[in-house]
């Protein structure tokens, strides 16, 4: 896995950090979404010299070097996912319990893609597609 990890990091332009390393490998072994602050929770466990401000803004370059993906939630706390394949992320719940689902379903994706594309006019990219449904609390 580090051959391919450095072949990755090269191939994007960046350095090779220990911080970068393990966020990475983190999220690449999980399927559960985790937000920022479950990132730091994790990796600072190992990395105890680590910062949450490290972890913020080493997943903000991954992002924006397409090897990671940010997924948007209600309260504005963003998730993150390794998983490049792809796929839809459904996000349920509201602003203090987020569940995300993973939908693979290529019939689902292109029915999706083929509705918005169509009713505003727009190249939809089935990477990029979130659907955020917020639940009702009870009163």
């Amino acid at each position: 896995m580090e051959k391919d990890l450095k072949k990755l990091f090269t191939e994007k332009g960046l350095k090779m950090t220990i911080q970068r390393v393990a966020i990475l490998e983190y999220l690449m072994k999980t399927k559960t979404h985790p937000s920022a602050d479950m990132i730091y929770e994790h990796i600072s466990k190992k990395y105890p010299t680590i910062t949450l401000s490290t972890v913020y803004n080493t997943l903000e370059t991954l992002v924006n070097k397409g090897i990671i993906k940010k997924i948007p939630t209600f309260a504005g706390i963003s998730r993150y996912d390794a998983d490049l394949e792809p796929h839809v992320h459904l996000v349920m719940g509201d602003d203090k319990n987020v569940k995300i689902k993973d939908i693979y379903d290529k019939e689902i994706i292109q029915q999706i893609r083929t509705e918005v594309a169509n009713k505003f006019n727009l190249d939809v990219d089935d990477n990029n597609i979130y659907l955020i449904i917020e639940e009702k609390r009870q009163q």
